[in-house]
Protein backbone atom coordinates (compact mmCIF):
# COMPACT_ATOMS: atom_id res chain seq x y z
CA UNK A 1 0.00 0.00 0.00
CA UNK A 2 3.06 2.71 0.95
CA UNK A 3 5.23 3.33 -2.21
CA UNK A 4 8.01 1.14 -2.87
CA UNK A 5 9.67 0.41 -6.28
CA UNK A 6 13.04 -1.32 -7.82
CA UNK A 7 14.60 0.05 -10.48
CA UNK A 8 17.44 -1.48 -13.34
CA UNK A 9 19.84 1.20 -14.80
CA UNK A 10 21.61 -0.48 -17.44
CA UNK A 11 24.98 1.94 -17.94
CA UNK A 12 27.12 2.43 -21.03
CA UNK A 13 30.19 2.16 -18.07
CA UNK A 14 32.20 -0.28 -16.91
CA UNK A 15 31.82 -0.49 -13.15
CA UNK A 16 34.72 1.78 -11.77
CA UNK A 17 33.62 4.58 -13.78
CA UNK A 18 30.21 4.10 -12.35
CA UNK A 19 31.15 3.53 -8.94
CA UNK A 20 33.32 6.58 -9.67
CA UNK A 21 30.81 8.84 -11.12
CA UNK A 22 28.54 7.85 -8.05
CA UNK A 23 31.21 8.71 -5.47
CA UNK A 24 31.53 11.90 -7.19
CA UNK A 25 28.17 13.05 -7.82
CA UNK A 26 26.83 12.28 -4.20
CA UNK A 27 28.03 14.52 -1.06
CA UNK A 28 29.33 12.05 1.79
CA UNK A 29 28.08 10.81 5.05
CA UNK A 30 27.62 12.93 7.81
CA UNK A 31 27.60 16.14 7.06
CA UNK A 32 26.83 19.49 8.93
CA UNK A 33 22.97 19.73 8.37
CA UNK A 34 23.13 23.00 6.61
CA UNK A 35 26.44 22.70 5.56
CA UNK A 36 26.46 24.62 1.43
CA UNK A 37 27.25 21.75 -1.46
CA UNK A 38 27.12 21.59 -4.76
CA UNK A 39 25.92 18.28 -5.21
CA UNK A 40 22.40 17.27 -4.99
CA UNK A 41 22.40 14.05 -3.04
CA UNK A 42 23.92 12.74 0.14
CA UNK A 43 24.33 9.11 1.63
CA UNK A 44 27.23 6.47 1.85
CA UNK A 45 28.68 4.57 -0.76
CA UNK A 46 30.58 1.08 0.49
CA UNK A 47 32.04 -0.50 -2.40
CA UNK A 48 29.76 -1.93 -4.68
CA UNK A 49 26.73 -0.68 -2.68
CA UNK A 50 24.90 2.76 -1.97
CA UNK A 51 22.11 4.15 0.53
CA UNK A 52 21.43 7.79 -0.93
CA UNK A 53 19.15 10.48 -0.71
CA UNK A 54 18.19 14.07 -2.13
CA UNK A 55 19.25 16.94 -0.65
CA UNK A 56 16.30 19.19 0.66
CA UNK A 57 15.82 22.93 1.97
CA UNK A 58 13.18 22.21 3.60
CA UNK A 59 11.32 19.02 4.94
CA UNK A 60 10.13 16.45 2.32
CA UNK A 61 9.50 12.89 4.46
CA UNK A 62 7.87 11.25 1.63
CA UNK A 63 11.34 11.90 -0.94
CA UNK A 64 12.69 8.17 -0.86
CA UNK A 65 16.32 6.65 0.10
CA UNK A 66 17.51 4.70 -2.54
CA UNK A 67 19.14 1.64 -1.54
CA UNK A 68 21.35 0.10 -4.55
CA UNK A 69 24.32 -1.72 -5.61
CA UNK A 70 26.22 -2.01 -9.05
CA UNK A 71 27.49 -5.15 -10.85
CA UNK A 72 28.94 -6.19 -14.25
CA UNK A 73 26.85 -7.26 -16.87
CA UNK A 74 28.55 -9.86 -19.03
CA UNK A 75 28.95 -7.59 -21.61
CA UNK A 76 31.37 -5.84 -18.86
CA UNK A 77 29.32 -2.84 -18.24
CA UNK A 78 27.37 -1.46 -15.23
CA UNK A 79 23.96 -2.55 -13.95
CA UNK A 80 22.81 -0.79 -11.00
CA UNK A 81 19.97 -2.36 -9.32
CA UNK A 82 18.47 0.50 -7.12
CA UNK A 83 15.29 -0.01 -4.33
CA UNK A 84 13.45 3.40 -3.98
CA UNK A 85 11.59 2.96 -0.37
CA UNK A 86 10.29 5.38 2.19
CA UNK A 87 12.38 5.98 5.41
CA UNK A 88 11.20 3.66 8.29
CA UNK A 89 9.57 6.20 10.49
CA UNK A 90 7.55 7.84 7.91
CA UNK A 91 5.95 4.52 6.97
CA UNK A 92 5.61 3.61 10.75
CA UNK A 93 3.96 7.06 11.05
CA UNK A 94 1.83 6.35 7.62
CA UNK A 95 0.30 2.99 8.91
CA UNK A 96 -0.39 4.62 12.46
CA UNK A 97 -1.69 7.93 10.54
CA UNK A 98 -4.41 5.01 8.16
CA UNK A 99 -5.44 2.84 10.79
CA UNK A 100 -6.64 5.07 13.09
CA UNK A 101 -8.16 7.45 10.44
CA UNK A 102 -9.94 4.05 9.26
CA UNK A 103 -11.10 2.75 12.16
CA UNK A 104 -12.62 6.66 12.39
CA UNK A 105 -14.23 6.57 8.74
CA UNK A 106 -15.47 2.98 9.98
CA UNK A 107 -17.06 4.80 13.16
CA UNK A 108 -18.66 7.46 10.78
CA UNK A 109 -19.97 4.73 8.55
CA UNK A 110 -21.83 3.49 11.62
CA UNK A 111 -23.20 6.99 12.75
CA UNK A 112 -23.84 8.05 9.15
CA UNK A 113 -26.30 4.59 8.52
CA UNK A 114 -27.78 5.19 12.42
CA UNK A 115 -28.40 9.32 11.90
CA UNK A 116 -28.29 10.19 8.41
CA UNK A 117 -25.19 12.81 9.42
CA UNK A 118 -22.45 12.74 6.63
CA UNK A 119 -20.05 15.02 8.06
CA UNK A 120 -18.28 13.18 10.61
CA UNK A 121 -18.02 10.68 7.22
CA UNK A 122 -16.89 13.15 4.86
CA UNK A 123 -14.19 14.69 7.60
CA UNK A 124 -13.02 11.52 8.26
CA UNK A 125 -13.03 10.00 4.80
CA UNK A 126 -10.86 13.23 3.71
CA UNK A 127 -8.33 12.24 6.38
CA UNK A 128 -8.03 9.15 5.09
CA UNK A 129 -8.08 10.07 1.30
CA UNK A 130 -5.06 12.76 2.11
CA UNK A 131 -2.95 9.97 4.31
CA UNK A 132 -3.31 7.57 1.55
CA UNK A 133 -2.84 10.28 -1.59
CA UNK A 134 0.22 12.14 0.01
CA UNK A 135 2.71 9.41 0.20
CA UNK A 136 1.42 7.92 -3.29
CA UNK A 137 2.20 11.57 -4.81
CA UNK A 138 4.82 12.94 -3.05
CA UNK A 139 6.76 9.60 -2.98
CA UNK A 140 6.40 9.40 -7.41
CA UNK A 141 7.54 13.68 -7.52
CA UNK A 142 10.84 12.24 -5.71
CA UNK A 143 11.40 9.29 -7.26
CA UNK A 144 11.50 10.36 -10.71
CA UNK A 145 13.97 13.21 -9.67
CA UNK A 146 16.16 10.55 -8.15
CA UNK A 147 15.88 8.27 -11.36
CA UNK A 148 16.38 10.99 -13.38
CA UNK A 149 19.90 11.48 -11.35
CA UNK A 150 20.77 8.46 -11.67
CA UNK A 151 20.54 7.58 -14.88
CA UNK A 152 22.46 10.91 -15.62
CA UNK A 153 25.33 9.25 -13.13
CA UNK A 154 25.04 6.02 -15.08
CA UNK A 155 25.11 7.32 -18.28
CA UNK A 156 21.76 5.01 -19.17
CA UNK A 157 21.31 4.37 -22.53
CA UNK A 158 17.99 6.01 -24.13
CA UNK A 159 15.69 3.24 -24.96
Amino acid sequence: MLPYQTRVFESTLQVTQARARLRDAVEPEPRPRHAPTERTFEGVLEGDTFRIRRIVRGRSSFRPELHGRIEATPTDRARAVVSFRLHPIVVAFMAVWLGITFMLVLTATQEAVATGEMRFLRHTGAMFALGFLMPLIGFAIEARKAARFLEEVFAVRAS
